[in-house]
Order: C-alpha cells, then structure tokens, then sequence
C-alpha cells in the first residue's frame, strides 16, 4: 500500500513532514518521508536537525490515525503532541536530506482523550531514535 499522508493530516508546505503511509494495521503502522533539498529543518549543509523526528513521529501518527477515520468515515480528529518519554537518539551519523526516513508507529494505550504511541524512525536497517509520543486527540463532537 502507498497512501498520500497529506490526505489525512492538516499539515502543509514546509510543515507537512510526512510523504506516504506505506502500512496500516487500525492506527498502527508504517509511515515514510524524504526530505527535500532546502528543508527549513536542515542546515546550509543539507543536515537535519534531530529533534524534529520528534515531530516527524507525531505526524506519522496524525496521518494513521487520519487513514483510519477516513476508512471509518468518521469526523476527521485534531490532535496535540503533549510530551515525549524514554525518547533515545542512536546513530550519530549526519541524516541529510534526499535521505528517505521510515517511521514505525504503535499506539501502546488510549484513555480518554490520551494516546500513548511508541515511534522509531530508522534509515534503511540503521535505527536513529525511538521513544513515546503522549497525545491529546480531543473526541469530536
């Protein structure tokens, strides 16, 4: 499967981190993203600056979550990145752009209005960072 992630979330431009989901198991799933030349999250030298994985992650999340209310044909759902846990950084290695990143995300707990998400975000079979997500996801009404 190869599903345009922009359909699901409502990130744009340069904000939009996320290209494609490429699995999707309920809100469980495989995201994927490249990033473009002249990225505002690289430096001079085309260097991506780690903590926005972090982000990076979060979206993977909006746009599963977004795929499965869509395949639900439910309300599209708002959410927020509320805090990080155990988050590690592995491989020290510059990640440039034109590099294609793959996300790996697994809700470990909902409650409420709560989510607790586990991510990693890997580069071929080389790991970079993995940690959990806590997101608020607001039911609508």
């Amino acid at each position: 499967m190869k599903e345009q992630a922009s359909l699901y979330i409502p990130h744009t431009g340069s904000m939009l981190l996320v290209d494609s989901i490429i699995e999707h198991h309920d809100d469980n799933g495989v995201v994927e993203t490249t990033f473009a030349a002249g990225s505002m999250f690289a430096d001079s030298n085309g260097v991506l600056q780690p903590l926005v994985f972090i982000e990076l992650l979060a979206q993977g999340f909006a746009s599963l979550n977004g795929y499965t209310n869509h395949l639900k044909k439910v309300e599209e759902q708002k959410g927020f990145l509320v805090g990080v846990k155990d988050i590690q950084f592995y491989d020290s290695a510059p990640i440039t752009v034109g590099m294609t990143l793959t996300a790996k995300l697994k809700v470990e707990i909902r409650f409420d209005d709560f989510a607790m998400v586990h991510g990693s975000l890997s580069h071929g079979t080389t790991l970079l960072m993995d940690g959990t997500l806590k997101l608020f996801i607001p039911e609508t009404a």
